[in-house]
């Protein structure tokens, strides 16, 4: 199990450094951070987002106020998706943790996904779905053990509010991990901390759908919404008039199983395995395989995946492909469940051979061989840090 993380975690702090030197010797190219990822920020960096001049700037900014705070600091853009997967990374460790797995499953299942082709394709953009993943993934490990604690609450509000505030489908995740993990919330509140939880998530997260219904006089602008008016002018943007996930399914199943399999790899067979295994199979079973936290964890994953059939798509490959990065929230509580299936029942090293095999199948990185310079001390650091930090007291303790 040890040489599995090690050989894991190694390939991960190379993809990291690889895309590390990448982004601090080049400058944005993908169009949507150019169109208006990049410009939001700038708008916040200047005090000018509470009446947005452009129609596309009325997006909820979370992940572009992070954005601002490289612009603030002279950090390079390049870097924003870095950090964003390295924080994907913990949030997925203390998810697994909370679910009952094991430290080294726990932390190869947070390089499996942090490696998956869906994630280090867009590194070097500014987009905001790793950040959208991180703030999901956060907030459902938080929610696994309610406190009755004020810092808790306060926990919790930031992340639901982050989550909340990063995209306009981030409230229909944020009333489903309500849904399913509300009641026991409930058990825990009081009014201290019910505020306490409602003063962060309003702050972060709230205050962009209020900011729009003041410019626009619609809490979603530029999306209709019931009676509020949205604009025409962003046909694709639109989720009720453009062409949808479940649209491209049904025209070009083969190209999506095709941009499926592309993102997933192996996952994708494990995750279409294990939704119909859940959903078809004997309810003696599913009991058996799904206890009551793993069924409600698979629920929550449905939920989102029924919603990510009807987000925008069309028939053109290249948007297949773009969409799927907005199934994160679906599909990351399926691996998470495939991992603690296999644990129960120990899998885990097959799972662990047949994870590496997606993680060796990553399109070649540039050829950079100084970059073991860097890598080879660093992976000593990791790998010995308890060795050291022990030599470390004791050289302390002989001075003393």
């Amino acid at each position: 199990m040890k040489i599995f993380v090690k050989v894991f975690l190694t390939f991960f702090l190379y993809i990291l450094i690889s895309y590390f030197f990448a982004a601090i010797t080049t400058i944005p190219t993908e169009g949507d951070s150019l169109n208006y990822h990049i410009p939001i920020a700038k708008t916040i960096l200047a005090g000018q987002f509470l009446y947005p001049s452009n129609v596309l700037y009325y997006y909820p900014s979370v992940g572009e106020s992070i954005l601002s705070l490289f612009m603030l600091l002279n950090i390079p853009l390049n870097l924003f998706n870095i950090l964003g997967v390295v924080l994907l990374f913990f949030a997925i460790y203390s998810l697994g943790l909370s679910y009952g797995l094991k430290k080294e499953s726990a932390i190869i299942c947070a390089v499996s996904i942090c490696t998956l082709h869906l994630t280090v394709r867009w590194l070097l953009t500014q987009k905001i779905d790793i950040w959208l993943a991180v703030f999901f993934t956060y907030s459902l490990a938080l929610m696994q053990k309610p406190k009755k604690e004020v810092i808790y609450f306060l926990k919790l509000g930031a992340a639901l509010g982050l989550l909340m505030g990063t995209k306009f489908t981030a409230p229909f995740i944020v009333f489903v991990l309500l849904v399913f993990f509300g009641k026991n919330l409930l058990r825990c509140l009081n009014w201290r901390r019910f505020f306490s939880f409602f003063v962060p998530f309003s702050i972060v997260g709230f205050f962009w759908y209020i900011r729009n219904f003041i410019a626009s006089g619609n809490p979603v602008y530029p999306q209709p919404l019931l009676f509020f008016k949205g604009t025409q002018a962003l046909h694709y943007w639109n989720i009720f008039t453009s062409g949808h996930v479940w649209e491209a399914i049904v025209c070009n199943p083969i190209q999506m199983i095709n941009a499926f399999f592309g993102d997933y790899v192996i996952w994708s067979i494990f995750i279409t395995a294990i939704v119909l295994v859940f959903a078809l199979s004997p309810k003696n079973i599913r009991s058996r395989l799904f206890d009551s936290r793993l069924k409600i964890l698979m629920l929550v994953g449905l939920a989102n995946a029924f919603f990510y059939l009807f987000l925008p798509a069309n028939e053109e490959y290249h948007m297949m492909v773009s969409s799927l990065r907005y199934s994160y929230p679906a599909f990351i509580p399926f691996i998470i469940s495939i991992f603690v299936i296999a644990q129960k029942y120990e899998k885990q090293e097959l799972l662990f051979l047949l994870a590496f095999v997606s993680i060796i199948t990553l399109p070649s990185l540039t050829y950079h061989p100084k970059l073991l310079l860097f890598l080879l001390p660093l992976m000593f650091v990791v790998f010995n840090f308890k060795s050291i930090y022990r030599y470390v007291e004791n050289v302390k303790l002989f001075k003393e």
